[in-house]
């Protein structure tokens, strides 16, 4: 079924083609997965291997395209599940940095002042009120917070939406945190800052889609 297309980009829930460039494509994935792991082996033992992946489209905007994709496989032990999310620049399927769409000192000061943020048990206050630029404070909250291996990144985050009269991006800074059986929940931070110019003006393209369009 296809989710959103345009002139440039067609995206379904198992495929993401830009051009005649594939993003991703799940089934080719699937495959190649399955006989990587030697599936037909297994199967000869009388176990029944398989792999499902699919995509979910988070957001775009101009080229900045956020997506999910979750993948749940078996292979003869207990099945296990993860997904992951990722911003990239659809023309050159580069991970898209957030500081690329927003004025830095106005997301900095927009994690600073996070409730949840401020809360954290561990988090040194002090030192985050201190940090002199975003990455600084993602490297503080990263190091103090607990699944250290799972981090917040400039990359994993996804827009929410727009609103012209306060001029700010809503956006959803996200971090995994692994649970029992590899299944994979996220934490959340939900931040407003100042988009630049050149990003404030694909925002109010029409062909934009935010996080809760497609599900």
């Amino acid at each position: 079924m296809v989710l959103y297309q345009s002139d440039l980009l067609l995206i379904t829930s198992k495929k993401a083609i830009y051009k005649n460039d594939t993003i991703y494509n799940a089934n080719v994935e699937e495959k190649k997965i399955l006989k990587e792991n030697n599936a037909q082996e297994l199967v000869k033992q009388g176990i029944r291997p398989y792999v499902y992946v699919t995509y979910a489209p988070l957001s775009l905007v101009g080229n900045a395209l956020s997506y999910k994709r979750n993948m749940a496989d078996y292979w003869g032990g207990h099945p296990t599940a993860f997904s992951t999310i990722t911003t990239i620049n659809v023309a050159t399927q580069e991970p898209y940095n957030i500081l690329n769409i927003v004025d830095e000192t106005s997301l900095l000061t927009a994690i600073k002042n996070d409730p949840y943020v401020k809360k954290l048990c561990g988090i040194d206050t002090l030192k985050l009120q201190q940090a002199k630029t975003f990455k600084e404070a993602l490297n503080l909250l990263n190091n103090q917070i607990q699944y250290p291996e799972n981090q917040f990144t400039v990359y994993s985050y996804t827009i929410l939406g727009y609103s012209e009269v306060e001029n700010k991006v809503a956006l959803r800074l996200i971090r995994k945190k692994p649970r029992m059986g590899n299944f994979t929940r996220y934490l959340q931070l939900g931040l407003k800052a100042t988009p630049t110019q050149a990003f404030k003006e694909k925002l109010q393209q029409p062909d934009v889609f935010f996080l809760g369009t497609y599900k």
